[in-house]
Formats: structure tokens, sequence, C-alpha cells
């Protein structure tokens, strides 16, 4: 056996990578692929590639994508994996020269028949022919603003014209005309009017007096709120009030807007407190109390309750 000892220099230059299943030759240092047998590296040196049979080939276990053998057998010549690790697809690098062209083979059978083409440009109008004898046409009428309807039974060919009658009338202009108190209460669905379809000053809170006028009704109100006042209490305008007062010293202020009518009635356990009737006043004994007095100065003595009534221009008390 003859061995080759490379200078010193070059084996520096090298790097070598030796495991137990595969070997690294190169520069960098790095570790060879795991299906390789031998990985080198190198810009400027060739390699002798490995030799095999085909039945070998097939044999390599996981053949890294690009490996790289010269097989021996069969169509022998160099074969690389263009498949991958898992599934491998063996391509043999062919280097001969392209054969010559192999003749020509039997035409083939008829295919179907294709679909149809646009239709053509349409082509120029015929003369035209003569003209039709006349029809039957319509009958005229016998005024303006008459129909012509077509008749009650088959074939419902045209009628005569006819004058529209009944609650409404048919210009020669194209009016139709309801005719005056045509439209009465039989004519009319229940609950189909609205407020917007009636005069001006109907609303929600307005009523329709005899005489065909709007009016609002005057205020008042015959239910009746219970209140109970432990304190300072100022009542309402908009009903009649019931107040019990559980405390001393309370005052109640009488509404400032009340309605004709109005009655307040103030019961007490002997507390004594104040009535505050604002600038209306409550009317008593020729003088008006305005703003807040006693209940003792009200009822002119200690009594359990005070009937308040308001007739539009002042309160007025009543002791029980």
């Amino acid at each position: 056996m003859k061995v080759k000892f490379l200078p010193l220099l070059s084996l520096l230059s090298l790097s070598f990578y030796v495991s137990a299943q595969n070997v690294a030759i190169n520069t960098d240092g790095s570790t060879a692929n795991s299906s390789s047998m031998l990985d080198i590296k190198s810009t400027t040196k060739g390699v002798l590639i490995p030799r095999m049979t085909a039945a070998q080939k097939t044999a390599i276990t996981t053949p890294a994508t690009g490996l790289l053998i010269f097989q021996t057998d069969g169509s022998s010549g160099f074969y690389y994996n263009s498949g991958t690790p898992a599934i491998p697809n063996w391509q043999f690098i062919s280097t001969g020269a392209t054969g010559p062209q192999g003749p020509i083979g039997p035409t083939g059978a008829t295919g179907p028949i294709g679909a149809t083409g646009a239709t053509g440009a349409t082509g120029a109008t015929g003369a035209t022919g003569s003209k039709g004898d006349p029809g039957d046409g319509f009958a005229n009428g016998t005024t303006g603003g008459q129909m012509i309807l077509t008749m009650a039974t088959a074939p419902f060919a045209p009628g005569v014209p006819v004058t529209m009658t009944g609650d409404a009338t048919l210009a020669a202009s194209g009016a139709f005309t309801i005719g005056a108190n045509k439209i009465t209460t039989t004519k009319i669905a229940d609950n189909a009017v609205t407020i917007a379809k009636l005069p001006t000053g109907a609303t929600s809170t307005t009523y329709l007096r005899g005489d065909g006028t709007w009016a609002t009704p005057s205020g008042g109100s015959s239910s009746l709120t219970t209140v109970t006042a432990s304190a300072n209490i100022t009542l309402s305008g908009t009903s009649n009030q019931f107040v019990y007062v559980t405390a001393n010293n309370v005052i109640v202020t009488l509404p400032t807007s009340p309605f004709v009518g109005q009655t307040i009635y103030l019961f007490t356990d002997f507390n004594a407190g104040q009535i505050n009737a604002g600038s209306i006043g409550i009317r008593q004994s020729g003088a008006t109390f305005q703003n807040a007095s006693n209940f003792i100065d009200v009822a002119l003595t200690r009594v359990r309750g005070i009937i308040i009534i308001y007739n539009g221009t002042n309160w007025f008390t009543f002791g029980y």
C-alpha cells in the first residue's frame, strides 16, 4: 500500500469531521449531511463519486435530496435523488446525443363536431306589405267625459261610450270629481278618521262643540290624591288632595296655579303649623291672608281639619 503525505501547510488548510457513519471534508468546519457517507466542500477540486449497482442505490436509507452516485449496471451512469429522503426519486443524468426523430404516427379519429357559431347579422328589412281592411273601431260618444268599457260577457269586446254615474263624475279633461255630500257615514269605516284629518284646532286635549268649533275643557278634577306631610310640602294644582300633617311646624304651600273648584282637605292631630297661600291668599272675614298663616289663625281655633276651596280668585276655608 502506498501512502502519500501532504505538506503541513495543505493539511492545516483543511477541516476533517469524522463520525461513525459519515465524513466531512471542508475548510469551514461544518459537519456532514446525515444521508451522505462523504460530504466534501471545495471550489477548486473535484471528487470521485461512489460507484454501486442499481439494487445498492435503491437500498440507501433516506437518501438526501441531491445525493449523487454512479450506477455500474443496467443503464449505467450518474444518478441523483430529485425527491425527498422520505420519497426518493432517482433521476438518470443523460449525457448522450439526441437521436433522430421517429416516423409520424397514423392520423387519429375525427373529433366531435364543434359548437354552433354565432348568428349572422340581420338582413335588410323587406318592403312594406299592402294595407289591410279597416277594422270596426270604437263607436263615437254622445258627450264629453264618457268612457269605453268592455262588455260583461266573453269575448269582452269594447262597448259603446257611457257616462259615469253615481257619486263621482269624470270630465273630458280627465278630472275625477266626487259629488257634494256623497261621502256619508255608511261609506267611512269605523275608527278610520284620524285627528290629522279633522279641522284645525283638534288635539288630544280639545273637544268638538255643538256649534262645530273646538274648545279646551276648563280645569277641574274629580280625583282625590292622599298626601302625608311630616315636613314642609308644596301641593300640585292637578287634583283635589287630602293632606294629613303628622308633625309640628309643617308649612303646607297651596298650589300656585289651582283649577277652579280645587279642594284641599287638611287634617292634623292637634299639631301646630302654617298654610302658605302665596299671592292668591286665603279669603276670610272680609280679609285676604297671603303667604303663610298659622293653622289656628285660619280656622280661628285648634280644630282637627280645614277644607280649602279655590273659587278662581281666592282660597276659602271651612273648619271642622
